[in-house]
Formats: C-alpha cells, sequence, structure tokens
C-alpha cells in the first residue's frame, strides 16, 4: 500500500510540473494542467455572437465555468478559407486569442473554439461576428511584430505598404485604436537632438513622422538603416519619400490602428 501511494504522489508531481505548450497548427494550441471529468463549458465569448459593428483589432476572450488543460483557437474571415494566425493564451477559465493582423472593415469573420478537461472530455463551440463598415475611407494598420511595417488601407483595399519603426524597449508605441489628429511639415526636438519631416498627430506626443533629421534636415542614414525594426522614442517612423506621401495623401480623423 505505501508503494502504490508513493507510485501515485510521484505521479501527482510529475504532471503539476508539466510545461505549457505552444503549437502552432493554423491557430495556436496550448496544453496546460488541470483535473476534471467534466467538458469545460464556454459561458462568453467576447466579440459575442452575431456582435456587429466590431473594431478592427479586438482580442478574441472566451470565459468557461471551470479551467481548462487544452485550448485550440481557429479564426477565418467568412468567404475567404484562410486561417488567420494568432497567439493563444489560456489562464484558468480565460481563453484570450491576439491575431497577428488588424481584421478587415465590413467583414464577417467566424470563430470555432476547441476545450478540453485533463480526463480529454472536449467541448466544441462556434460564433461569428461582423466588423465595422469604413465604406471606401482610408485606414491605417500599424504593425509592430518581428517586421514593424504600415499599410495603408482604402476600404478593402491595401494601397502601399511601407517599412516603419516604433518604440524600442522601454519606450513602446502605445497600442490601441487612434485617430489622425493634426500636424506638421517639421519639427526639432532639442532633447533628442534631431527633427523630422511630414508629422501627423496619434496623441498627446506620439507621431507619425519621417526618420529623424539632423539639424540640417538631412536624414539620419543610421536612423533610416533601422526601418522594420523597432527604434524610435515611441513615434512611428516612415522614410522621407513616405512620410511625404503619407502627410499629403491621408485625411484628419483617419483610423489607425496599431497592434503587436
Amino acid at each position: 500500500m505505501i508503494v502504490i501511494k508513493l507510485k501515485k504522489l510521484t505521479a501527482i508531481c510529475l504532471l503539476s510540473l508539466l510545461p505549457l505548450f505552444v503549437l502552432v497548427l493554423g491557430g495556436l494550441h496550448t496544453v496546460k494542467p488541470y483535473y476534471s471529468v467534466q467538458a469545460p463549458q464556454i459561458i462568453a465569448t467576447v466579440p459575442a455572437d452575431g456582435a456587429r459593428n466590431v473594431s478592427l483589432y479586438p482580442a478574441i476572450n472566451i470565459f468557461t465555468d471551470i479551467s481548462v488543460n487544452w485550448a485550440a483557437v481557429r479564426l477565418e474571415r467568412i468567404g475567404q478559407g484562410k486561417l488567420i494566425p494568432g497567439k493563444l493564451m489560456v489562464n484558468e477559465r480565460q481563453i484570450t486569442f491576439l491575431p497577428h493582423y488588424a481584421f478587415l472593415p465590413n467583414s464577417y469573420y467566424r470563430v470555432e473554439v476547441k476545450t478540453s478537461s485533463w480526463q480529454n472530455t472536449k467541448k466544441q463551440m462556434v460564433f461569428t461576428f461582423s466588423t465595422i463598415d469604413l465604406g471606401d475611407s482610408y485606414w491605417i494598420d500599424v504593425k509592430l511584430g518581428r517586421m514593424h511595417s504600415v499599410t495603408v488601407y482604402k476600404g478593402l483595399m491595401p494601397i502601399r505598404h511601407m517599412l516603419a519603426s516604433g518604440g524600442k524597449e522601454g519606450q513602446e508605441t502605445p497600442l490601441g485604436i487612434y485617430r489622425i489628429r493634426d500636424r506638421g511639415l517639421n519639427f526639432w526636438s532639442e532633447r533628442f537632438g534631431e527633427g523630422a519631416s511630414y508629422w501627423l498627430r496619434l496623441k498627446d506626443q506620439y507621431l507619425i513622422h519621417s526618420v529623424p533629421q539632423d539639424i540640417k534636415r538631412k536624414t539620419i542614414e543610421e536612423e533610416h538603416a533601422k526601418l522594420g525594426l523597432p527604434a524610435s522614442h515611441g513615434c512611428i517612423r516612415l522614410s522621407f519619400q513616405d512620410a511625404k506621401w503619407f502627410y499629403y495623401t491621408i485625411p484628419e480623423g483617419t483610423l489607425v490602428v496599431i497592434h503587436p
């Protein structure tokens, strides 16, 4: 009897030390130990099933009645048939999926969720939602992932893709949804000893502007070479030519989505 108890205790200890595994198979699958004989029931989702006018970058959250040990999320734009990759996180009774890309406006999306208990009791749910309709207006997708970029859309159509630089470590660009406010041709920062041209304000001191320039308004080449990587003090940098095009093309009030 003692030997059996020790074996059970050893087995339980080993199971409790199982790490968190992440596999990329269309969506992201996460494994997390939890002991239950019943299937986790999904009690709520955000966005809700059938939700309309959803923003172009929401985190998808799924809430369950008990903790889950395994979950999978498959996200696709209806009519396209292509899975949208993202990062999946499981925290007890909450499953969060962060898409790698912004959603397109006036589009329908389908989310398939699978959950499982430790006893391999599984549950599946499907829900859908639709995004806001921007007509043929401009909107901006700023992706600050492994490669920083800015893509300008007009409705559903991408019309210009540009390398960019967001904030470096410790001075990260704030993520979220903004509107273009005011603008100006150039500025100079005594604090940083550099300036830039063709700036447009997102909020407070956070701007979209050209790569930094010296006092003579010449592009600082070593900063230009960093495009695509985190390099700024929090602003979004573009090449001089891209910043000029952006300045003269994008109207005030344009929607800007900044995400990882």
